[in-house]
């Protein structure tokens, strides 16, 4: 079997044995992955410590080799209509052309957006 360090220095070079070698480690977290059930069903009360760390690794391995897929960590995107970039609008008011009344309910509408933290959706 080649050293490691060879194995780079061909990925570096050959386009082709790079996307190979990503297949074989995704198929290879695959089947780490899959073996975590295999632990789990073989614990026994004497053992089950020594599973739940050992699928812990694995866990933690894959959500490193492939955190995309493995990772606990959500990434959220915001996007607009269609998928498109969100669209934002800047409003100005000019509160001293607003009646007394009409005022005191922005004043009340900017507080309770301020303290329920600006969700929309309560």
């Amino acid at each position: 079997m080649p050293h490691f360090t060879m194995v780079y220095r061909v990925m570096a070079k050959d386009e082709a044995f790079a996307k190979e070698i990503a297949r074989a480690r995704e198929a290879q977290q695959e089947a780490i992955i899959d073996s975590t059930v295999d632990l789990a069903d073989g614990a026994t009360a004497e053992d089950w410590q020594v599973v739940k760390l050992r699928i812990w690794a694995r866990q933690w391995r894959a959500a490193k080799l492939a955190p995309k897929k493995y990772s606990d960590k959500a990434q959220v995107e915001l996007t607009g209509a269609d998928g498109g970039p969100m669209q934002v609008q800047a409003l100005t008011i000019d509160a001293r052309a607003l009646l007394p009344e009409h005022r005191q309910a922005l004043k009340q509408a900017l507080l309770a957006a301020k303290n329920s933290g600006g969700d929309d959706n309560e």
